[in-house]
């Protein structure tokens, strides 16, 4: 698109690029800005036929023709091309979306034994990965070969990830997520066999360059308790400080363990230190790029599928691709290796290598539009996903893009509001594309146990019933009396036999089963009585009501109370107010997120907690219980040994912290708040083994001088000023503050 509409383009420039010949542009019916600069700007030195699909649903197509004479000088010719949707239609509804997958495998072997090769069968979502992923693990059950038209980006798998990682590493500013992300990766190698230990004194029981193994659920702990924060040079010396306060506790068992961990923590960032100080003093392209691969092939283990290898040579092919940036004369620094990186990484992808030989997995817009099979699946065709539901653009809402569009007198931008006539667009080109079989289907909950969904307005629509306003919608009860439309009972199994064949011996559908497991469900599988459809014979007067709210919430090219647009009283709020006060953490959650502020402390949403009974202390039990012994330990030097013992030497000594974190946990455990007895002595030493790990890094800070003077100091009706003459309140208590 750049070199092609680039003011130093000639004709000639473009005609070479088109090879002297005729442009054929298929399958595009929605163009943007700029497709239709790149038509115009072809068809002045060639030839340009355009074929644009017209399903049933032709009108958002025809609009793109229209563009097309009009802003491009593309003639129009030729007939309707109009397919009428010939294909055996059929549809169904599952439990959840997994059941729906499965038994989408299930219908894809029904139509191999029916002769239809796997290559020339479809499934379309709009799930996005997630769907992709449930169709082919359901696939992948059945023993079908499939493969997904886009193929699998590398940053969706664990060795991409790590990639990004270590390019954010050792091009920019370290952080500590990025540094745990990478060493908690699945991608990562068993050991690190190229690290290079390096360590402020020889340990005598182990040679220098000893492989590591990775420790990622220890060094996270590590990381945390010694502070790690960002900046190579930071991480390095907090760590040191932990290692020298661990070192003298090395010889206790509970102890050992995490010094060493520490160390090899220590000597992992060591290693990457080096590597990010490599990049840093590179002056070219060329020798950078050496150095990211070869850091690459350090962390990340090799594949042990096919695909798994793919994967790999995509990512080092992303990289090598920087390599030409000598020959394009950019200078080199680490900050543009890191930019240029991760947009490489971004664009990488690798294709299935079993690709044309089985099942198409495909986005119901995406590249596979124009194609036709034999026989074609719609996934996920609910209510608000299939048309999908229009959302306004936060910067140019519909409204301004009218505005927009008059004032250019082009329909430059399309409003967001003909979303969903898109999508039905979609919908025909995908029922065009059947030639044989036509299979929709929807899931009843959007997961095994969320929310309720609904069949999409355009099922009906599939099945010979075709949207009229004069009429009420179709209800679910409605749509599962069409013979074509079967509601798979909410079952563990969808090949299990209704009650009926059961009782009549008739087990044929349990061979649908997709492998061992799904047939040994489904001879156990009951079929549940459903009460849902039974609800209208006793409510009749709710139908209206509920057809009403149905229409409202069915993707309408108009935004409702469904779209989030209500009509309630503002919230009377005022920050300012005088009988308002915040606590200090109040404010801290607006910084941090002011809607979850909203929430919490405006329209004061809380979370119900369900009554259950726990084996063991909750995470928030186990903070307080933490929060009350630090206190008291803090609380002890402040009140009785400040002027006898300074501050470091007191932090240093861990025989103080137990002997205030003892008596605490006995009295926790004598009220069973610990749990059962094995449960009590685990979590236990756990505790002490995380207040040990604060205190260590509590006496590694302590040599900056700085020391406790007060816990959970009170504060009250402080004035903060917030501008313009305008002040807020504020209480509440400090947990500790340092002098």
């Amino acid at each position: 698109y750049e070199d092609a509409l680039s003011t130093h383009a000639t004709d000639a420039h473009v005609s070479a690029a088109l090879g002297g010949a005729p442009l054929a542009v298929v399958g595009i019916y929605d163009l943007t800005r700029v497709q239709r600069a790149l038509i115009r700007r072809c068809s002045e030195v060639a030839d340009v036929d355009v074929f644009v699909p017209l399903p049933g649903r032709a009108g958002y197509a025809r609009d793109a023709i229209d563009t097309l004479a009009a802003e491009c000088g593309v003639p129009t010719a030729g007939g309707s091309g109009e397919a009428a949707a010939s294909a055996e239609t059929t549809g169904f509804s599952a439990a959840d979306p997994n059941a729906e997958a499965a038994e989408v495998a299930r219908r894809v072997l029904d139509a191999a034994h029916d002769g239809v090769k796997f290559n020339e069968m479809a499934i379309f979502h709009r799930g996005g990965a997630p769907a992709d992923a449930r169709i082919t693990d359901a696939l992948g059950r059945a023993g079908v070969p499939c493969f997904t038209s886009g193929g699998t980006p590398v940053l969706q798998t664990a060795a991409g990830r790590a990639a990004l990682n270590l390019i954010e590493l050792l091009g920019g500013e370290p952080r500590r997520p990025q540094l745990l992300e990478l060493l908690g990766s699945p991608a990562l190698r068993g050991r690190l066999r190229h690290v290079r230990r390096r360590r402020s004194e020889p340990d005598p029981e182990a040679e220098d360059g000893d492989p590591i193994r990775p420790k990622p659920l220890q060094w996270e702990r590590i990381s945390r308790r010694a502070g790690l924060s960002r900046r190579w040079t930071d991480f390095e010396s907090r760590l040191e400080s932990f290692i020298d306060d661990s070192r003298d506790k090395a010889g206790d068992e509970a102890l050992a363990y995490q010094f060493d961990a520490a160390r090899e923590l220590f000597d992992v960032c060591a290693d990457l230190h080096g590597r990010a100080e490599t990049l840093e003093r590179t002056e070219e392209w060329e020798e950078a790029v050496e150095s990211a691969v070869e850091a690459f092939d350090a962390y990340v283990r090799d594949g042990r599928t096919e695909q798994e290898r793919n994967i790999i040579d995509a990512i080092r092919g992303a990289l090598d691709e920087l390599r030409e940036m000598d020959r394009a004369g950019i200078a080199y620094s680490a900050g543009r290796l890191r930019t240029a990186a991760k947009r490489a990484l971004e664009r990488a992808g690798t294709g299935d290598p079993r690709a044309l030989d089985g099942v198409l997995i495909a986005n119901a817009a995406g590249a596979a539009r124009t194609l036709r099979f034999d026989a074609v699946f719609i996934a996920g065709a609910a209510e608000r996903t299939i048309p999908a539901v229009p959302r306004q653009d936060p910067l140019l809402d519909d409204a301004d893009r009218d505005r927009l569009n008059e004032f250019l007198g082009a329909r430059a931008m399309r409003p967001h509001g003909s979303r969903p006539n898109h999508d039905r667009f979609i919908f025909d080109l995908a029922r065009a594309a059947a030639r044989d079989r036509f299979t929709v289907s929807y899931a009843r909950r959007t997961s095994a146990i969320g929310a309720p969904a609904h069949p999409s307005a355009l099922i009906p629509a599939a099945l010979g019933r075709p949207e009229d306003s004069s009429k009420p919608l179709l209800s679910e009860q409605q749509l599962e009396e069409d013979p074509r439309f079967t509601r798979l009972i909410a079952s563990v199994s969808g090949a299990a036999p209704t009650d009926d064949q059961a009782a009549a011996g008739e087990w044929e559908s349990a061979r649908r089963a997709l492998d061992e497991a799904d047939l040994r469900l489904a001879v156990l599988s009951p079929n549940p009585v459903d009460a849902v459809n039974l609800l209208f014979r006793v409510w009749p007067e709710g139908a209206p009501r509920a057809d009403r709210a149905r229409r409202a919430r069915s993707n309408l090219d108009v935004f409702t109370e469904y779209d989030g647009l209500i009509n309630v009283d503002p919230v009377k709020w005022d920050p300012f107010a005088a009988d308002m006060t915040f606590a200090a953490t109040a404010l801290e959650r607006y910084a941090a997120c002011p809607y979850r502020f909203f929430l919490s402390d405006v329209l004061k949403v809380r979370a119900v907690a369900e009554p259950d009974e726990q084996a063991e202390l909750s995470p928030l039990d186990r903070g307080n219980l933490m929060h009350k012994i630090l206190e008291q330990w803090v609380g002890n030097w402040i009140e009785h040994e400040h002027a006898t013992v300074a501050w470091p030497d007191y932090s240093r000594d861990p025989d103080k912290l137990r002997e205030i974190a003892m008596p605490l946990l006995d009295e926790a455990e004598q009220n069973r708040k610990l749990g059962g007895p094995k449960i009590a002595q685990a979590l236990r030493a756990e505790i002490l083994a995380d207040l040990e790990m604060t205190r260590a890094a509590e006496s590694a800070r302590s040599g900056d001088g700085w020391h406790p003077i007060h816990v959970e100091y009170r504060i009250d009706d402080i004035d903060l000023d917030a501008g313009e003459g305008r002040t807020i309140k504020v209480k509440g208590r400090i947990d500790r503050v340092d002098d």
